[in-house]
């Protein structure tokens, strides 16, 4: 998962490679809480907040 999150660009999106919607949230948070600006914040969490809201989902059947 490590390596996965190190190799991502945005040009080279690693995410889908993870094996979970919850190892996606973690890294999305990872990418938000490395931001350089508020904006690159706000759109790293929006994909985490998908992937916690899938996982919820999942766990809320």
């Amino acid at each position: 998962m490590l390596s996965q999150i190190a190799a991502w660009t945005p040009a080279r999106h690693t995410m889908p490679r993870l094996a979970s919607h919850p190892m996606r949230v973690v890294g999305w948070l990872t990418f938000t809480l490395a931001s350089r600006s508020l904006d690159e914040a706000h759109d790293d969490f929006r994909h985490a907040r998908i992937h916690s809201d899938i996982t919820h989902a999942a766990l809320d059947c």
